[in-house]
């Protein structure tokens, strides 16, 4: 787009430049121009004409994962193959487009991973006792630092996180005391 302060766009030009433009520095002129209409009977003009300025920043596709209704768990609860909600992972999408597939994939990992669990410590110090745990994200089975795709997030922006997998006697012959562990949540934009 070419603006001008003089009134006369022929001797006086400034480019602003438009979502995916550069400028040649050599020219000061767009190295690839928007088209507004082409050429032929089919030409169309097009919905928008996305302008960029220090007002008007691009609109860039923007995940925010967020870690809601967090709570304490009773550890019988989860012995064996019993499950119980620890959390809900939740995904809000900034700039989305309606009906679009949207994924990611999302990771968990902890400093407390041993053999493949994850390990609740007393009073979180992984020098002091641990007790095994299986974290489950949407029905399955958490590997740790492994990936798990999460798809259609527009339709389906929370997921239930829960804890299973811990031995009785583990826990119930661990020293009293608070246990806890602290789990990185890492996620990914899928193409």
């Amino acid at each position: 787009m070419a603006v001008s302060s003089e009134g006369n766009i022929w001797d006086d030009t400034d480019y602003i430049l438009l979502v995916g433009q550069t400028i040649d520095p050599n020219t000061n002129e767009p190295t690839t121009p928007v088209p507004i209409v082409g050429g032929g009977s089919t030409s169309t003009l097009p919905d928008t004409v996305p302008y960029v300025d220090d007002y008007h920043p691009p609109q860039v596709l923007q995940y925010l994962l967020s870690i809601i209704k967090e709570q304490m768990i009773d550890l019988p609860d989860a012995y064996g193959a019993k499950k119980t909600k620890v959390a809900k992972a939740k995904i809000e999408i900034i700039n989305a487009t309606t009906g679009t597939n949207y994924k990611v994939d999302i990771k968990f990992e902890s400093n407390s991973v041993n053999q493949g669990k994850f390990h609740l410590h007393l009073d979180g110090d992984l020098n002091q006792y641990g007790i095994p745990y299986y974290l489950y994200f949407k029905q399955d089975l958490v590997v740790p630092g492994a990936n798990n795709r999460w798809n259609h997030i527009l339709e389906h922006p929370e997921k239930v996180i829960k804890v299973t997998g811990v031995i009785q006697d583990d826990a119930e012959q661990a020293p009293a005391g608070s246990y806890q562990d602290t789990i990185t949540v890492t996620i990914t934009a899928v193409d």
